[in-house]
């Protein structure tokens, strides 16, 4: 046993002890300090990334929007009650082809 100051006797082995665990638990909070900024960049990036929302979709993500069948959609695209746009060999439906389909379609519901 050594004398500590203020008249405080510790053991060798528990002072040993003691200091190993105050070394590890200084490596755990390195570490989850670490982990907490790299977490935060991972926010931070999530919150600053533009969300975009594609301007067109194809016929059957548009059958889903509207909960439609696919040939029914086709049906609409035939009729040009919904504009579309094809591209190579895709069809493509602008959103607001879509958007304005739903309006056309409440306008004369109201009527």
């Amino acid at each position: 046993m050594r004398p500590r100051p203020l008249g405080v006797t510790v053991d060798d082995d528990q002072l040993t002890t003691v200091r190993r665990r105050a070394t590890a638990l200084r490596q755990q909070c390195a570490a989850l300090a670490q982990e907490v900024a790299a977490l935060a960049s991972e926010v931070t990036e999530l919150i600053e990334r533009p969300t975009t929302t594609p301007l067109s979709v194809s016929v059957e993500q548009a059958a889903h929007l509207l909960g439609l069948s696919r040939s029914t959609i086709f049906s609409l695209l035939e009729t040009g009650a919904i504009r579309s746009v094809k591209v190579g060999s895709r069809r493509l439906v602008p959103r607001q082809a879509l958007e304005d389909f739903l309006a056309q379609r409440d306008q004369s519901l109201a009527r």
